[in-house]
């Protein structure tokens, strides 16, 4: 069995880094599998960028070209919004290297058309790690349920046309999907639903399994151990808040975590201390609760487990998530984490159990789940056993590599 996974960035993100995860155990389980991504700046062998002329121009500019018809409608979005509108034939062309079946993962930004995906002769598992590929060309739909009837009259797009660019998108994936043999695979249940009920997926087959972690490598270290390698203090309880634009992605809820420790009843026998990590220190930090520690960009496990093993809780206050990295990762290294009961949050966190599940955007509420796992002991050792139980990366890859003989043995 050879597979081809395909993913945007090889190691830059959160998408990224589960399709890494993910691969590296299908490797490990002696599966052979390649990645063909756009934008690479690792060594592994096993990887390589997409083929042809204008590949290195187009990752460097291509996803913002992806975005030039965004102008028809005030100008370009941020980075949250993909047309993969570009005629792209990097995915159809590595296929032919003798692989049996295709792994997508985050192809958005132009990396992989909706034209190109209904050419592709092989069976197709689809991992979704946002609403892209569901909806008309957002990452994250919000409230909009337009994604059900086919997309158009976009909030996005401030359009009040049915036959908007957003529809256009999702009638092309819809085409797309329905010409191929195609297996669509969420990491939470919350992403599922969303699909489900999609007009792009409405006939697809989908099924449910979570990301994993390596727990070998993503284990407790001594608290005070931790703090002493990072040159943390070792008399204040700490708080950690990390993410990929941790500070400037509103989705991320920097502001909602300021807000909810601006609200906690500090006791004077518990000195706090906010750990940042994952975006670069602000002009301006509050230190209502202490004083803060900016780690930075964090890009290497080894360093992460050290960060979240120093912790004593991880908030992830984000306004919309899927299965969240951040959160596998703290649990798996024996930290509880404190979130909002959105997306697939409570897929992995049980609530007073492994952690707190504070109401979606309630700071107030926020505020009560920090104190709690700050109080309440035995909180991580229980996350660790969700993880152990759940998430082991060997189990999902075990999980894929059955679906992947399913859908290999009836191409045949």
């Amino acid at each position: 069995m050879k597979v081809l996974a395909v993913n945007f960035h090889d190691e830059h993100g959160g998408a990224a880094r589960a399709a890494l995860r993910l691969s590296t155990g299908i490797r490990a389980a002696g599966i052979h599998l390649d990645m063909l991504v756009r934008s690479k700046v690792s060594d592994r062998f096993w990887q390589f960028r997409v083929p042809g002329k204008i590949a290195k121009f187009t990752s460097v500019f291509g996803a913002m070209i992806d975005r030039f018809p965004n102008l028809a409608y005030g100008g370009l979005p941020d980075a949250s919004w993909s047309n993969n509108w570009l005629p792209t034939s990097g995915v159809r062309k590595s296929l032919r290297r003798g692989y049996d079946l295709a792994h997508l993962h985050w192809i958005g930004s132009g990396l992989a058309s909706s034209a190109e995906l209904k050419r592709l002769d092989k069976p197709i598992v689809w991992t979704l790690h946002d609403t892209m590929a569901l909806a008309g060309g957002c990452h994250y739909v919000g409230d909009c349920e337009n994604f059900t009837i086919g997309c158009g009259c976009c909030p996005q797009l401030g359009s009040r046309r049915t036959s908007d660019l957003s529809r256009i998108n999702a009638s092309a994936r819809t085409r797309a999907v329905r010409r191929t043999r195609m297996h669509v695979v969420s990491p939470s249940r919350w992403l599922a639903d969303l699909a489900r009920r999609s007009s792009v997926f409405q006939n697809a087959a989908i099924s449910v399994i979570p990301n994993g972690i390596d727990l070998a490598t993503y284990r407790p270290v001594d608290r005070s151990i931790a703090r002493d390698i990072l040159g943390l203090p070792q008399d204040r309880k700490l708080v950690g808040f990390g993410a990929m634009g941790a500070l400037t992605d509103k989705r991320k809820g920097g502001d909602l975590l300021f807000a909810g420790l601006s609200k906690l009843p500090v006791p004077p026998s518990l000195p706090l201390g906010q750990v940042i990590f994952g975006a670069n220190a602000p002009e301006t930090a509050s230190e209502q609760t202490g004083p803060t520690f900016h780690l930075g960009q964090i890009k290497d496990d080894a360093t992460l487990r050290l960060v979240y093993s120093a912790l004593d809780v991880v908030v992830v206050p984000s306004r919309e998530e899927n299965l969240s990295n951040v959160i596998m990762e703290a649990m798996a290294c024996g930290t509880p984490v404190c979130a909002f009961d959105i997306g697939g949050n409570g897929e992995m966190i049980e609530h007073r159990v492994t952690g707190y599940l504070a109401r979606p955007e309630d700071v107030s509420d926020l505020a009560c789940g920090i104190l709690f796992a700050l109080e309440t002991p035995g909180l991580g050792a229980a996350a660790r056993r969700t993880c152990e139980q759940s998430f082991d990366l060997a189990e999902v890859a075990r999980r894929y590599i059955d679906l992947y003989e399913t859908l290999i043995g009836t191409d045949h």
